[in-house]
């Protein structure tokens, strides 16, 4: 098949595109590169912000594509990695509508996500905290109800994103986030100091602020048992680079699921601590997940990283192998290719 990939978070469609070539299927990815994370795309979808020459130049771009290419799949990850350019959308929507089956694989926020905020016992954009709240206005209501018109079939990510459409007409399935097609150098052994690791993204949406007590009470009472690092905004390849270098890596705590950068974070040999909510992962996977699931409570967090400082080596080296484990079982990109293309071929 010959299949377009539109948008990119965290590396998802990257990870997809991987595992669909594995597969021998020709994949296009067309999308931004997340910002500071930099991943590649075969095609730019965003103006460049060096002027209106450059928008136009990106437009007309985007338009001949559109006019010259026919894809069988049109995958699109967001409906908001589009720009809010009138014309702009129009190009994007002229290939979307010449094309074959469009599917929404609904991994990022949009309106149904916020609405099901009422579902949950705590939420990434609940008001506590979050400074960063996607306010959508009558023209973005209305852009995105254009958008679920044109698409033909919409899958899910995760339990928490499934929230919002399972009543959906046009929703198929929970299909569970791709893995890196890279491991980087493992250590599964123990530091002299249980080093821990936190990657501060959207410290409005992941619960930065109690993450950020119960480290600080670390730092302060257990240093002679943990060391702490934190990083903020790196690029995925410096990020990857140190994975190797720690045993703990803490991921989010105001969501039931866990996300991109845990499911890396596994890969290389780390234990996570995440969003694991019991009927969240029993829903997609199963029973055995080896994430540490954690909550908005800098209390739970720290009650956690006790637990961890009191195993030994050997049962710090089972963890960090089950999480390798779990990865390769429920994220590997062939068999989550595979998924897809079996949702792709339904009549």
């Amino acid at each position: 098949m010959k299949i377009l990939l539109i948008g990119e978070y965290s590396g998802v469609h990257n990870n997809l595109k991987a595992g669909l070539k594995k597969l021998g299927h020709e994949v296009f990815l067309f999308g931004e590169s997340d910002g500071y994370k930099n991943f590649s795309v075969d095609k730019k979808i965003t103006p460049d912000h060096s002027g209106i020459i450059a928008k136009i130049k990106n437009i007309f771009s985007v338009y001949n594509f559109a006019k010259n290419n026919k894809f069988e799949i049109v995958q699109i990850i967001n409906p908001f990695v589009l720009p809010m350019h009138l014309f702009f959308s129009l190009a994007i929507f002229r290939l979307i509508a010449k094309n074959g089956k469009v599917i929404y694989y609904c991994c990022g926020t949009d309106p149904a996500f916020l609405a099901a905020e009422n579902k949950f016992r705590y939420f990434p954009f609940d008001k506590e905290g979050a400074s960063d709240i996607p306010c959508y206005t009558s023209i973005h209501h209305f852009y995105y109800k254009l958008f679920m018109l044109f698409i033909d079939r919409l899958i899910t990510s995760s339990y928490t994103y499934t929230m919002g459409y399972q009543s959906h007409p046009k929703f198929l399935k929970i299909i569970p986030l791709p893995a890196f097609p890279e491991e980087l150098e493992r250590k599964l052994s123990k530091n002299d100091k249980i080093r821990i690791l936190y990657g501060v993204t959207r410290p409005g949406m992941k619960g930065n602020k109690y993450i950020m007590e119960a480290l600080n009470y670390i730092i302060e009472h257990k240093s002679d048992v943990f060391e702490v690092v934190i990083v903020d905004k790196i690029p995925f390849q410096k990020f990857g680079a140190l994975l190797h270098e720690f045993d703990i890596y803490i991921d989010q705590c105001k969501s039931y699921d866990y996300g991109m950068a845990a499911i890396v974070a596994m890969q290389n040999g780390l234990i996570v601590m995440s969003g694991a909510n019991e009927l969240a992962i029993n829903s997609v996977f199963g029973s055995g997940c080896p994430v540490f699931h954690i909550e908005p409570s800098a209390e739970q967090i720290i009650d956690k990283l006790n637990y961890l400082s009191g195993l030994n080596a050997d049962e710090m080296l089972k963890i960090k192998k089950q999480g390798v484990a779990w990865v390769n079982t429920n994220h590997e990109q062939s068999l989550i290719a595979k998924k897809f293309v079996s949702q792709y071929e339904l009549k």
